[in-house]
């Protein structure tokens, strides 16, 4: 799977919907909420120990709180980074991320275009994927 991209997003997690750009590379992370419409252009940017969230000019740096987001984050994050532990059969990419299985489905190309983990309640589905 490629190492840096951009994709966009669409996240149904607990029972919620988000729709962000994400950029993933060089051991960091971005994503930039387009729906819902009351946190479009809400960012958050983690490098895998500092998070930063950006909204309406507004920045704040907190420690990595135990929310719904943040957990989606991490996952994420994990899914998509290259993870070794990580086993590859066709066009499938399984392993475990922050305590969860999760099951990644690729491109021929093998870039990502769907990914769920049961455990969290999360699937996601990428469209307009470029590498980097």
């Amino acid at each position: 799977m490629q190492t840096a991209l951009t994709l966009d997003a669409a996240l149904c997690c607990r029972g919620s919907r988000y729709v962000c750009r994400v950029t993933a590379g060089g051991g960091a992370f971005c994503a930039t909420l387009r729906e819902p419409a009351s946190l479009a252009g809400l960012t958050a940017r983690w490098d895998g120990q500092d998070l930063t969230l950006s909204y309406l000019g507004l920045t704040y740096r907190p420690t990595l709180p135990d929310t719904l987001f943040a957990d989606t984050l991490q996952l994420l994050r994990g899914a998509l980074s290259s993870a070794p532990q990580a086993q590859r059969e066709g066009d499938r990419l399984t392993g475990r991320t922050g305590g969860f299985a999760y099951t990644l489905e690729l491109t021929a190309d093998g870039l990502p275009t769907k990914l769920e983990i049961p455990g969290a309640d999360l699937t996601a589905e990428f469209s307009d994927v470029q590498p980097a």
